[in-house]
């Protein structure tokens, strides 16, 4: 199964850096790997750019030298409206203009759903990923007949602290969040069996009147005033400091997977 990750830069290069470093270490990596550059105003090109032909090495304290790629990595830079029909391992997207967080993620969607890619792992950069993150999550995702959206375990780097366990609803109007599991303790994330946390997210993410199996990009920033009068835009929000830890162990409530209607593979 071809997987492809898109990390969505904006000015933190060291951030995406040390993700991308996280996601090459895995003990299952990617097809394809793609850096979307949001039109940083600052160097984040040029600093990433540097990374990749070696000229520094990003590592996290409890990283060994095993956990670093081998440099120079071959990074193909893509323009905005550049042709990009060869699928590349490790790409660069520059886009020209800031169009926000969801539109910057689809302009890599795109190129993966060219590439043939079979699902799609969207990562914040300031996230730092399990060796077996990508290894769960597939064997998770594709063991469903109709796999459409999969969630892995998400913890604070500092604290340990639970941010989510699987997935969450906005609310579109004021772009707040509710995350299942938010804060818990990882212990107590983990009493409820993976059926209980599936069937709880799969009743707080089913929108009435919505046709899933239609949806292939992320939804982008505006969307329409209930009267018809206007669009307002999403509300961002704010970055935190995260550090993925998936399920990987066989023990109930570990692995957790949302079932939509349908999904764009599907049909």
């Amino acid at each position: 199964m071809g997987i492809g990750v898109v990390i969505l830069n904006y000015k933190n290069w060291m951030d995406t850096v040390l993700c991308v470093e996280s996601v090459l270490a895995s003990n299952e990596c990617p097809a394809w790997v793609i850096i979307v550059d949001n039109a940083s105003p600052n160097d984040s090109v040029v600093q990433l750019q540097r990374w990749a032909a070696g000229g520094f090495d990003a590592q996290l304290k409890d990283w060994g030298a095993n956990d670093i790629s081998a440099k120079p990595l071959p990074l193909r830079i893509i323009g905005g409206q550049a042709p990009a029909s060869q699928p590349c391992y490790v790409s660069l997207v520059c886009n020209k203009e800031n169009r926000g967080y969801a539109a910057g993620n689809n302009a890599g969607i795109r190129l993966l759903m060219l590439w043939g890619a079979d699902a799609v792992w969207i990562l914040n950069n300031d996230t730092v990923v399990d060796k077996n993150a990508l290894g769960a999550m597939r064997e998770r995702f594709f063991s469903k007949l109709r796999p459409g959206l999969c969630g892995s375990r998400v913890h604070y780097a500092d604290s340990g602290l639970v941010q989510c366990r699987g997935g969450g609803k906005s609310n579109p109007w004021t772009g707040l969040s509710v995350l299942d599991g938010y804060l818990f303790p990882a212990t107590e994330a983990l009493q409820d069996s993976e059926e209980t946390v599936e069937k709880w997210l799969r009743k707080m993410t089913t929108a009435k009147g919505h046709d899933w199996s239609k949806i292939n990009l992320t939804p982008q920033t505006a969307r329409k005033h209930p009267r018809g009068e206007k669009s307002i835009p999403t509300r961002p929000q704010p970055s935190k400091t995260i550090l993925q830890q998936p399920q990987i162990e066989r023990q109930p409530g570990l692995k957790v997977c949302l079932r939509w209607k349908a999904s764009p593979t599907s049909r």
